[in-house]
């Protein structure tokens, strides 16, 4: 029994041929998805078994560092660990490392088991709490919200609204993890966008959003501390019941060729 598990593996996202910048953050978040599931799979249960079954992971957190991405056709190892369990959850960490074994990504991140039948939290099954592939380190140890930077005056700068598309979704009718990230980045300044690279997201999810549905976005731009960073907060309410679905925190930092003039 493997306490990491790990994949290598070429990198590729769609339309690469047409696109001139590294990937999508998004694309690699979906990655992780998979990889995730990877796992899931080695240790004898595979997210569509699972399913079938009645049985669902569901995400609640992400934290994820990241220092370079992938570009199209780059060589990639991945691995994937279970640090911590109890009862129904279970703490998951990535590592995404290039051929000079140079970390790329690191990601930490928390699940719940869920009884999709009896509609509540299910008692890990025994393969996925056995202590054997317990591995105790966190990969991403990072953590923005809550910190003294959040302290300062947040001055609200975009409200948008969006309408909740059949592409959005899951297996299970929820909007699928990776989408509310897709919207927070989407909802960024243009300009902001071509200057800064994304290097740091933290995610919390609170609420499932379904189809259809309609969702409003709350973008409070974070007074940079240093001028080759930019800090935002993203609130995801569900229009239709009125509650905070998820809450999104992004770094972003000065791309190398614009830091001249700092």
């Amino acid at each position: 029994m493997k306490q990491i598990f790990e994949k290598t593996s070429k990198f590729y996202f769609p339309d690469s041929e047409h696109c001139e910048q590294k990937t999508d953050p998004v694309i690699l978040i979906d990655y992780l998805n998979d990889i995730a599931g990877g796992h899931s799979e080695a240790l004898g249960y595979s997210l569509e078994s699972l399913l079938r079954n009645g049985y669902s992971w569901i995400l609640l957190n992400w934290n994820i560092q990241i220092n370079e991405l992938p570009e199209s056709g780059d060589n990639i190892h991945t691995q994937t660990w279970i640090s911590r369990t109890r009862r129904c959850f279970a703490d998951r960490e990535f590592l995404v490392r290039d051929n000079q074994d140079n970390t790329m990504v690191c990601a930490s991140s928390r699940w719940i088991f869920y009884n999709l039948n009896k509609k509540r939290p299910e008692k890990l099954f025994p393969e996925f709490s056995d202590k054997r592939i317990i591995i105790p380190e966190r990969a991403c140890s990072k953590s923005i919200s809550g910190s003294s930077i959040l302290q300062k005056d947040r001055c609200q700068t975009i409200e948008t609204s969006i309408d909740v598309q059949k592409i959005d979704i899951d297996m299970l009718n929820h909007v699928h993890n990776s989408r509310y990230i897709q919207w927070s980045i989407d909802n960024k300044p243009e300009k902001m966008i071509k200057q800064y690279k994304l290097s740091y997201l933290q995610v919390s999810y609170n609420h499932e959003v379904k189809y259809p549905g309609k969702v409003t976005i709350r973008q409070f731009f974070v007074p940079p501390e240093e001028k080759s960073k930019i800090l935002f907060y993203d609130e995801i309410r569900d229009d239709e019941k009125e509650r905070l679905s998820a809450e999104i925190f992004s770094e972003w930092v000065l791309q190398t060729n614009n830091l001249k003039g700092i």
